[in-house]
């Protein structure tokens, strides 16, 4: 989910099917595309616009306001830890 300044959370909510409290979702990742702002006190809309994650590859493609409206990837969207960062082209999407 892309949230702003936060920047872009992977969250795993399969634990919800056998607890629907949702007590054991947690972060998997996270990628803030707009650092620069985490000491801001201001209120802006800063970082990630829009996310997309549904690749056959697995690609979550996340688009940052401040950077040129240009997608960043996180690649493997199912690994649990280490996500690839790359830049790709605002219209072409490149698989891993």
């Amino acid at each position: 989910m892309a949230n702003y300044a936060s920047g872009l959370r992977v969250v795993d909510a399969s634990s919800v099917v056998d607890d629907p409290t949702g007590r054991r979702m947690r972060e998997v990742a996270h990628f803030d595309c707009w650092p620069e702002d985490d000491h801001d006190p201001e209120v802006a809309f800063y970082g990630a616009w829009s996310s997309y994650i549904w690749f056959a590859s697995g690609t979550v493609v996340l688009n940052c306001i401040e950077r040129d409206k240009s997608p960043r990837a996180l690649a493997k969207r199912h690994a649990t830890h280490v996500f690839k960062i790359m830049a790709m082209h605002s219209r072409a999407a490149r698989r891993t």
